[in-house]
């Protein structure tokens, strides 16, 4: 079954465009905000809220878990809010590849 992926919820609040001295800010309210909302609408799900990257022109292309069964990510409008072209094809195994990935690079 292909990955299937969401535009952010209604009521979660993109980052404001032009305000760069404040985008750090910005940015963490928003994957906090998300992070709480799939944590509500999946609240005993495995790796929900963990967000996935995936290397995109000069950038990168973010998702954050939402399901895993089936699998469902919601696209996390950050940076350049690039599209990975193969999110479709993902499996969970791939999304648990790479929250272990960022697991450990987080360790370092």
């Amino acid at each position: 079954m292909p990955c299937k992926v969401y535009a952010p919820p209604t009521g979660i609040e993109p980052i404001p465009i032009g305000d760069w001295q404040n985008w750090q800010k910005h940015e963490k309210r928003y994957t906090d905000d998300l992070n709480k909302w799939c944590k509500r609408e999946n609240p005993s799900g495995k790796l929900v809220g963990e967000i996935v990257r995936f290397p995109v022109a000069d950038g990168f292309a973010a998702y954050m878990v939402l399901r895993l069964r089936p699998l469902e990510l919601i696209h996390m409008e950050i940076g350049d809010a690039w599209n990975f072209q193969y999110i479709e094809r993902l499996t969970v195994k791939d999304i648990r590849k790479q929250v272990q990935h960022n697991q450990f690079l987080a360790s370092r």
